[in-house]
């Protein structure tokens, strides 16, 4: 059985819709384009990656637990410790607790409280694979039981960190800066800190 293009002279061959080149030319433009905003997009996700780098990560960490650490009503030491200790390597705990518990039930009898906790700086100390230490510049609103106002108070700490999973814990910590009272030996700042 033959068809009808195997006919000598079969049917005309349909003239092309009004427009249909137009359309080809358009959908190969519009596809054209959508590589162009893919590879784009993969260029940029590229050139942007950190590579590995952990210091976006432990900065954010060192920032996270110091607004946790300077927010706190002196009067509940155990609910400070229990809001921190996401924050802390599960080993740390009870040397951080041994830390500031003393400190806090000082504070308590002035019933002192410290509330809009920030994080104004953050030095970054030997960053490597999976442990880091930072220096952290915090300052809070601190009130104290029958003071009308409230004053700025900044302190300075040393934190280490480390990696656990993929999070960055505390595993150390110390009052005050530069270098003094560092929980790790100061291998100066990084040149990126």
């Amino acid at each position: 059985m033959s068809t009808s293009q195997d006919l000598p002279g079969g049917p005309p061959p349909t003239p092309p819709l009004p427009g249909t080149g137009r359309r080809r030319v358009v959908v190969a433009l519009v596809a054209a384009l959508v590589v162009v905003v893919v590879a784009a997009a993969a260029i940029v996700a590229v050139l942007s990656s950190d590579d590995g780098d952990p210091r976006a990560e432990v900065t954010a960490a060192a920032r996270a637990f110091g607004v946790q650490m300077n927010t706190y009503d002196s009067t509940d030491p155990d609910e400070f410790l229990d809001r921190t200790a996401p924050f802390l390597a599960a080993d740390y705990r009870d040397d951080f607790a041994a830390l500031v518990t003393p400190l806090l039930t000082s504070l308590s009898q002035v019933r002192q409280t410290s509330d809009q906790a920030r994080v104004d700086d953050v030095r970054l100390f030997a960053v490597e694979e999976a442990r880091a230490r930072a220096e952290l510049t915090v300052s809070s609103r601190v009130s104290l039981a029958g003071q009308p106002t409230a004053e700025r108070v900044v302190q300075v700490w040393q934190v280490q960190l480390r990696r656990s999973g993929d999070r960055w814990l505390v595993d150390a910590f110390a009052f005050g800066g530069g270098g003094g009272g560092s929980p790790a030996p100061d291998d100066g700042p990084t040149d990126d800190a």
